[in-house]
């Protein structure tokens, strides 16, 4: 009676060996392929370059289960990419990646028609000899050296600190296209060019107030090339406009 029951248990027991083994192998095997890979988030990074910097340059010959994700994203190094996340869908057998890019604020020239594309972090994210988005040209900070993937070296840390602070303003306010250059070498004089027209924006105080009044005198004269300077350094006064004929 003993012997039986081993028996009996012993032969369950394969059975379950068997069928674990036999599922194992199925999800090992071709039939659990990526089918389908989906890149979201992505702007300027083209979702081909994440495909193969991930190793899913050629998903169909990726299984779904082997697929890890920690070593993938280790493999990924591009700067435009502040964060990834990566979601497998088993069953479907899709791969979905959602990308969060960095967000570009200007162009630093480094040298006679040499930019650096920066971040709002002062992370340089890439090295050009053009450009072609409406960001403004970043001028005034001194520049030792750089390094692509790196926080910009600068001397001048209040004249960066300066420009992330201008940065934010400009975005909240949606108005970076409008602006053509920042100077941020005068903390307490920091300069916005907008076509021909030079506005003195003093320091960063009361910044969000001061780009409101830009924005109302900007409309107000909507469609005119100004021409001249506009102060409005000081928001306890009246903006001054000089124009220039």
């Amino acid at each position: 009676m003993k012997k039986s029951r081993l028996k009996t248990f012993f032969v369950y027991g394969m059975g379950v060996f068997a069928a674990v083994f036999i599922i194992i192998l199925l999800m090992l095997s071709p039939l659990f392929n990526v089918t389908k890979v989906i890149v979201e988030g992505n702007k300027r990074v083209s979702g081909e370059s994440i495909q193969r910097g991930l190793g899913l340059g050629s998903p169909s010959s990726v299984n779904v289960f082997l697929f890890e994700r920690r070593g993938a994203l280790e493999r990924l190094n591009n700067p435009y990419i502040e964060s990834i996340s990566i979601d497998k869908a088993y069953f479907s057998r899709e791969i979905t990646v959602t990308v969060i890019e960095r967000r570009l604020i200007g162009f630093v020239e480094f040298a006679h028609g040499q930019y650096l594309y920066i971040d709002e972090n002062g992370l340089v994210l890439e090295a050009a000899t053009s450009f072609s988005e409406r960001l403004p040209i970043i001028v005034g900070l001194d520049l030792p050296g750089f390094t692509v993937g790196a926080p910009l070296e600068v001397t001048n840390e209040h004249a960066l600190r300066d420009l992330q602070e201008i940065s934010r303003f400009l975005s909240r306010h949606e108005i970076e296209s409008d602006v053509i250059r920042v100077d941020v070498n005068d903390s307490s004089n920091i300069r916005l060019f907008i076509n021909n027209l030079v506005v003195s924006f003093g320091d960063t105080t009361d910044g969000d107030r001061k780009m409101q009044m830009l924005i109302q005198i900007l409309n107000h004269f909507e469609g005119e090339d100004i021409r001249g300077t506009l102060d409005i350094s000081d928001i306890s006064r009246n903006p001054i406009l000089r124009h220039l004929t």
